[in-house]
């Protein structure tokens, strides 16, 4: 009994060290792993991915701000990143051709301005027939012609009371109408004088004083015909003598009228048909001054309307000497161009970028090379992780939207851009800028792990 219990003891001494070791005990749990592994490797999947760099840029194209003249810049307001506003002021030129000649045509633009309101406002007075010149300063002799109108027409006026009233003032009547007359032939013939005598100063290029009685005509004369030459001085000088002229028949009549009224005025007449005479008279003088008013105001209206043509022609001109922001949004500035007083014309400056915290989606511009875009199709994955210049890392997910058909030659090969959408947050739009870039991957297809390492180890 003892032999056999000492039999069983070592039978099961030998089970144990021949059965319960480690490497027995260890082929389960490796064989279990590797199976495992070969699981894995079956059908665990890994994305195959084309990496790259990626770059942020909007949605809308950028506008370019070129230079416009070949001039040196006296502002300058371009500032990278600064947000603008459609219509701000970026770059102001030196002009040195039309700014002299754009003041003196804005200067002649409101002299003829004045002109025509003193015009308006007599022939205001002429219907009236009251004096609405005031204490108003009259650059233009306006209110001496109203003066005159109604120094005549007073005149009028009075001898049609001295019809109505001859019976109870005859002789003072007359005497009054005789002394008006008297007054107003002297008046027109001063006028006609000094008329004739501005007529020829302005022909024939003669000085005219200054304080003379229609001195600030020839002032006005000189001014308008300051620097010009040839065709264009006699162009100014004719339309100074064509209303010179106008003046001279206007104060001619008038003083033949006056005439015949001082030959006339002692022979007796029915009242009936002296006061049709007068009504009449009051009529025509109203009417010549009228006419004569509308001619001045239409000759002044066309000298205005060809001057502000030319005006404007220099003043579109001058546009170029000031390049404005064409729509609102962030500057980007071209750094070659930087701190350069001169820009030749055409060159670009800067670009204006849409403002980034007001798109929720972006643009993302990759580079792919000539042989990795072969598996790259639209309506792919893009992942793009941007590490740098941020706060904290981002990563944005967008979708292939475009291929370039034909490639960009660098010195660094041939690549094929690619452009991808991607949505972003309000959150992310504010740690974000156009410009800026990361690593990027674009995933082209899935292989499981298996076929990963045989198509690597097929490949070498």
């Amino acid at each position: 009994m003892q032999w056999e219990d000492k039999e069983s003891l070592e039978t099961t001494e030998f089970y144990n060290h021949r059965f319960r070791n480690f490497a027995t005990m260890s082929i389960v749990p490796a064989t279990l792993f590797l199976v495992e592994v070969i699981l894995f490797l079956s059908f665990g999947q890994r994305e195959i991915t084309v990496r790259t760099t990626g770059e942020i840029t909007p949605m809308q194209v950028p506008v370019s701000v070129q230079a416009t003249v070949s001039s040196s810049i006296l502002e300058n307001h371009l500032r990278e990143g600064q947000y603008v506003r459609k219509g701000d002021t970026l770059l102001v030129y030196h002009d040195v051709a039309n700014s002299a000649q754009v003041k003196v045509l804005r200067d002649q633009v409101a002299r003829y301005q004045r002109q025509l309101a003193a015009l308006a406002t007599l022939k205001t007075g002429l219907i009236e027939n009251t004096d609405v010149f005031g204490q108003t300063d009259d650059e233009f002799g306006y209110h001496q012609v109203l003066q005159d109108y109604l120094s005549q027409r007073s005149i009028y006026t009075l001898e049609g009371q001295q019809d109505r009233t001859e019976q109870a003032s005859t002789g003072e009547k007359a005497t009054q109408v005789s002394a008006l007359l008297k007054q107003s032939i002297q008046s027109v013939n001063d006028d006609i004088s000094a008329y004739n005598v501005l007529l020829a100063a302005i022909q024939k290029g003669h000085s005219y004083p200054e304080n003379a009685q229609f001195g600030y005509i020839y002032q006005n004369f000189v001014t308008d015909s300051k620097g010009l030459t040839g065709e264009a001085l006699d162009k100014v000088r004719n339309t100074y003598v064509t209303q010179i002229q106008q003046q001279l028949t206007v104060q001619q009549e008038s003083l033949r009228t006056l005439r015949i009224q001082q030959a006339n005025s002692s022979q007796p007449n029915t009242s009936a048909l002296r006061q049709q005479e007068t009504q009449a008279k009051l009529q025509s003088l109203q009417t010549s001054q009228l006419k004569s008013t509308s001619d001045q105001k239409n000759q002044v209206s066309q000298t205005l309307t060809e001057i502000q043509e030319k005006l404007a022609t220099l003043e579109d001109q001058q546009t170029d000497y000031r390049v404005k922001a064409p729509r609102s949004g962030t500057l980007h500035i071209d750094g070659s161009q930087l701190g350069k007083k001169y820009v030749p014309s055409g060159n670009a400056l800067a670009e204006i970028y849409p403002v980034i915290t007001d798109q929720r989606m972006v643009t993302i511009t990759l580079p792919v090379s000539a042989n990795e875009t072969i598996g790259v199709k639209r309506g792919q994955r893009v992942r793009l992780r941007i590490a740098r210049n941020v706060p904290t890392p981002i990563t944005l997910d967008g979708i292939i939207k475009a291929i370039d058909i034909a490639p960009t030659i660098t010195k660094n090969g041939n690549f094929f851009q690619v452009t991808a959408r991607a949505q972003i947050t309000s959150k992310e739009a504010s740690m974000l800028r156009y410009g800026i870039d990361g690593d990027a991957s674009i995933i082209v297809g899935k292989k499981t792990y298996l076929q990963y390492i045989v198509d690597n180890l097929v490949s070498q």
